[in-house]
């Protein structure tokens, strides 16, 4: 068994049961315990010693530390990756939509006999396309269906005409290009799955350096146990020697 002394109390540890040893932390041990919990923050006052175990300093450590967040947030990102690559294989909706684009100015017109005649022109010109896409992955094409309209003013004759398809189906396949969808199914899910891995790889990291760190604060406070303990032998040694000197019972140099 390991004894402890702790402000008058005794604390005993077993061998045998270290993953449920108790710390207790005291002012003196701030430092420590904020390098044990990998830079995050515990407050210790001095008016008591928080009592922690080591699954409680893992625990901690792996919600809350930096490296945590970390490997939290590289796991997150690559989580969304993967959905946005899912997305991909569902049909889309886009909508293309032009604003009016006016125009009003006096633009040159050439004549039969080879002369120019300069006409005044006030006009507007806007359009809107709705589609609905769906990815082959298989081939790397797209299947779609459009439907458009035109609007065309022209204010100077007070004349307004439309254009357009109520809708129609198209199929766009490159003969020769490179099937990206076709790759992307194969290296996204490995992406995905190496960053699961890299996450418990990183988790279990943190609980194997707390663990060192945590009892290396245990062996410390033994050590700083037993070195109070040897001063205070030595302290009384030394007051026993100062006595007998002083009743000449023993030299100076005992």
């Amino acid at each position: 068994e390991l004894v402890l002394q702790t402000r008058g109390k005794k604390m005993k540890a077993d061998k045998k049961i270290l993953n449920r040893s108790q710390v207790r932390i005291c002012p003196g041990w701030s430092v420590i315990v904020l390098f044990i919990c990998l830079q995050s923050t515990i407050l210790c006052f001095r008016s008591h010693c928080q009592t922690v175990t080591l699954d409680q300093v893992i625990r901690f450590a792996q919600e809350n530390s930096p490296e945590a967040l970390r490997i939290k947030t590289s796991r997150d990102n690559k989580y969304w990756q993967w959905k946005k690559y899912k997305s991909q294989y569902k049909p889309q909706m886009v909508l293309n939509f032009t604003f009016p684009h006016f125009q009003k100015q006096n633009i040159p017109v050439r004549q039969e006999d080879g002369s120019i005649i300069y006409k005044s022109i006030d006009q507007s010109h806007s359009t809107a396309a709705l589609s609905v896409e769906q990815n082959i992955g298989l081939t790397g094409g797209v299947l779609y269906l459009n439907t458009d309209l035109a609007r065309f003013d022209d204010f100077r004759q007070d004349v307004t005409s439309y254009s357009g398809a109520p809708f129609y189906v198209g199929f766009e396949q490159p003969l020769f290009a490179f099937n990206n969808l076709k790759w992307m199914n194969l290296i996204e899910p490995l992406k995905l799955e190496e960053s699961l891995r890299e996450y418990a790889e990183g988790i279990e990291e943190i609980a194997y350096n707390t663990t060192l760190r945590y009892f290396d604060l245990l062996i410390s406070q033994i050590n700083y146990q037993i070195a109070a303990l040897n001063k205070a032998n030595a302290d009384t040694i030394y007051r026993v020697g100062t006595e007998k000197y002083s009743m000449g019972k023993i030299s100076r140099n005992e």
